[in-house]
């Protein structure tokens, strides 16, 4: 009886110091999950594809079918690999999605978006999927999913796409009113053309002055001789 307790008393005890062995993160496990959890990162791509809806005249009720271009918005998360997972939140719904290395494809998990109103912050939490180092947070980052600036369907705005009034797309509120947008348009463009100028104008400086700078030089010397000796005559003649 006794040689049986002693048996099981060794098999608990081997058991217990294999989990105590395995939960043990090691530095060297944790500078590598460190390092793959850098490379963990999000971007998006602007899908526009023609498509064919009805429109409803107010006028007179008739149904007829325009071509228009519908958008969204398609948002990939790369470099999820098995070690890890990923935790996204969302601001607007506050959903919260987790995400394995199975649910990618080679690495890469995508969602598409249609949300074309809405700026969205999405949160990303890279946690440890190793057995040794359970749920270890790794990285925290955000990513902001852009909208579409209505601004930028306005005729003002034809040609200066790159304002920030009339960027297509936008991942900050425009805070001008759009009483304002064409002075502040306006503006911009004045300010811009003024920075413009001083550039090319210094632009020509530095050049004339790289071309001539020879002349320059032997000129600077000259006026100083001139200068120096022009000081000299003038103290000698005060002596006398």
């Amino acid at each position: 009886m006794r040689l049986k307790v002693f048996i099981l008393l060794g098999i608990l005890s081997s058991f217990i110091l294999m989990l105590d062995v395995k939960a043990d993160c090691t530095y060297i496990e944790k500078a590598n999950l460190n390092e793959i959890a850098a490379m963990v990162k999000t971007n998006y791509e602007v899908i526009e594809e023609d498509i064919t809806e009805e429109f409803v005249d107010p006028d007179t009720g008739e149904v007829s079918n325009i071509e228009a271009v519908k958008t969204s918005f398609k948002i990939s998360i790369y470099n999820i690999v098995k070690d890890l997972y990923v935790v996204e939140s969302n601001s607007l719904t506050k959903e919260e999605k987790y995400l394995f290395y199975e649910d990618t494809t080679d690495g890469v998990y995508s969602f598409v978006s249609e949300d074309i109103k809405n700026i969205i912050k999405y949160e990303y939490n890279i946690y440890s999927n190793l057995e040794s180092c359970p749920g270890n947070i790794l990285k925290t980052y955000n990513f902001l999913k852009p909208k579409i600036n209505m601004y930028s369907q306005y005729s003002m705005c034809v040609g200066l796409e790159h304002v920030p009034y009339c960027k297509r797309y936008i991942t900050e509120e425009v805070s001008v009113p759009e009483v304002s947008l064409r002075d502040e348009i306006s503006k911009y463009v004045l300010e811009e053309k003024n920075e413009k100028e001083e550039d090319e104008e210094k632009i020509r400086i530095k050049e004339f002055i790289e071309n001539n700078y020879i002349y320059i030089i032997v000129g600077v010397v000259v006026v100083s001789s001139i200068t120096i000796l022009s000081v000299v005559i003038i103290k000698k003649r005060s002596a006398l």
